[in-house]
């Protein structure tokens, strides 16, 4: 018996059915910097192995069938994976989306985070120890990420997004957000996973101020609820898991960050769910609440959605998710 050992196996198995049925192996590696992988076709040979995993004081025997294919000039599957400290914003799904690990209050840490592009699916891996926060006024510690539009913050648009537009612009569109999504998460972790729109006086600023605003829309969240006093309640028609759904959202107003903030936060957190929605509704109902003069002529920047982790008194943060968005009008 073997201790202190510990091996990391990574697979995706594919089947395929060429002449006969096949199972394909293929050994998946962690990827420290912004890299694409291939998984390509064609059958080549077959072979089998044995293999003994050993794990502490236990261990496992394991037979692999393996298929191995050679490459072709037509990929499968292409993956796209950027990993923490790297917060460098990537272009994903021919620039449609951008996604970011922004840690943008994380001083110091030990651990992963990891943000993967496959196929139309983002997946999300964190596991970090030993947390300090830059500033532990700001509360949260990171938002790891993605969005469509142009974002302020990070000076940086997408292609063919319809967005930023003007909120009267907004407001007569049909906009429509889909998306599809399943939480993993330790209970005690303060977080949500959460729409950030950001609302300025003209396009393609590079920050948010005074007389902007940032609305928030929280489909889940647990061990902490978003800042200011809670102002009213609204109910947004949505399609829930395939059916038209009225879904009450709790309305919360800050109005000096020094930017406007409004969060609509669900009486019900989804962990798990499938929705769409008129981004109008939302643009509509913050309408109801701003303090903004000439709210229809500022401009809605852009659409993000992550998840804002943590705590002044969090030193450990694991969770993870899988997400499927898109957008239409």
């Amino acid at each position: 018996m073997r201790t202190g050992i510990a091996v990391i196996i990574t697979a995706v198995l594919t089947a395929a059915i060429i002449a006969g049925a096949f199972l394909t192996f293929y050994k998946y590696i962690p990827i420290q910097k912004t890299k694409t992988i291939y998984i390509t076709s064609t059958i080549e040979t077959t072979q089998t192995k044995t293999e003994t995993a050993y794990v502490t004081e236990t261990y496992t025997t394991y037979t692999v069938t393996t298929t191995i294919l050679s490459q072709t000039s037509t990929p499968l599957m292409q993956c796209l994976e950027v990993s923490w400290p790297n917060q460098t914003p990537i272009y994903v799904d021919n620039g449609r989306y951008i996604m970011q690990i922004n840690m943008w209050n994380l001083k110091s840490a030990d651990g992963i985070a990891a943000m993967r592009y496959c196929n139309g699916t983002f997946y999300y891996d964190q596991n970090l120890t030993n947390i300090v926060e830059q500033n532990p006024n700001s509360w949260v510690a990171g938002y790891p990420e993605v969005w469509f539009g142009y974002k302020p913050w990070a000076s940086m648009g997408t292609r063919g997004a319809p967005l930023p537009a003007t909120v009267a612009g907004v407001m007569g569109s049909n906009l429509r957000i889909s998306i599809s999504y399943n939480i993993s998460v330790e209970p005690s972790l303060p977080m949500d996973f959460a729409f950030d729109i950001w609302v300025t006086k003209s396009p393609n600023e590079t920050s948010v101020g005074p007389g902007e605003q940032e609305i928030m829309i929280w489909f889940y969240y647990q061990n902490m609820f978003p800042a200011g006093s809670q102002v009213g309640q609204v109910t947004i028609p949505v399609i829930l898991n395939g059916k038209p759904t009225n879904m009450t959202f709790l309305v919360s107003r800050q109005p000096s960050m020094p930017w406007e903030y409004i969060a609509f936060f669900a009486s019900t957190p989804l962990k798990s769910a499938s929705i769409e929605f008129r981004l109008a509704d939302f643009i509509k109902a913050a309408a109801q609440y701003t303090s903004i003069a000439n709210y229809s002529e500022m401009w809605v920047d852009d659409v993000e959605l992550g998840s804002e982790f943590g705590s002044p008194f969090t030193t450990s943060a694991a969770l993870s998710w899988s997400l499927q968005l898109s957008f239409s009008s």
